[in-house]
């Protein structure tokens, strides 16, 4: 089974923020990842079906947070709890643009998760809807990923945001991106502070 849409339960996803939690400040403080055979997880659980997601971790000032780390999966390759409780270990640490999380920033930081459905192909960019859509570049063998919120945030149109995703794939500015090809995805978002 892989996840295709909101299908989580509001159990599924107080169990999902737990793991990501949990999975962070037991990593930070003692460098140990979770054992989630201990948890009790109805064999029915959505959260068992294979699914791509990313775990994004912020920390809070005042009003302000300020992205800390973010890391995670496109494809669903394995069950969604292990995808979370893995890149919520690597966004505390493996983000190669920061620091790891320190034992300190534990108490200021926030947890969000994207659920990610099954990526698909698209024919022309004008099926992209910038906020409701993830898009995964690919020209080559360089690739790139924007989570559907990226663009928003940084207030990109669709032509900034397409230059943008060849910069992250590692491509020179103004390169061709004609033979360029692309999938869209959505996500679920989660997070601590609903």
């Amino acid at each position: 089974m892989v996840i295709v849409g909101n299908m989580l339960s509001a159990s599924d996803k107080k169990l999902l923020l737990y793991v990501a939690r949990d999975a962070v400040e037991c990593y930070v403080k003692e460098q140990k990842t979770i054992d989630l055979t201990k948890l009790n997880i109805d064999e029915q659980s959505h959260v068992k079906a294979n699914s791509g997601a990313f775990v994004t971790i912020y920390k809070r000032f005042a009003n302000e947070k300020v992205l800390r780390g973010c890391l995670g999966h496109i494809w669903p390759h394995k069950p969604l709890i292990e995808v979370v409780c893995e890149n919520a270990v690597a966004a505390c640490y493996r983000d190669s643009r920061f620091l790891p999380v320190s034992l300190d920033e534990l108490a200021a930081i926030t947890v969000e998760i994207n659920v990610l459905t099954q990526p698909r192909d698209i024919s022309s960019l004008a099926e992209i809807v910038l906020g409701r859509d993830g898009i995964i570049f690919t020209k080559g063998q360089a690739q790139s990923v924007f989570l559907p919120i990226v663009p928003v945030e940084l207030g990109w149109d669709l032509h900034e945001t397409i230059n943008q995703l060849a910069i992250k794939a590692g491509l020179n500015a103004g390169v061709s991106i004609d033979d360029a090809q692309y999938k869209i995805f959505q996500t679920e978002l989660l997070t601590e502070e609903q």
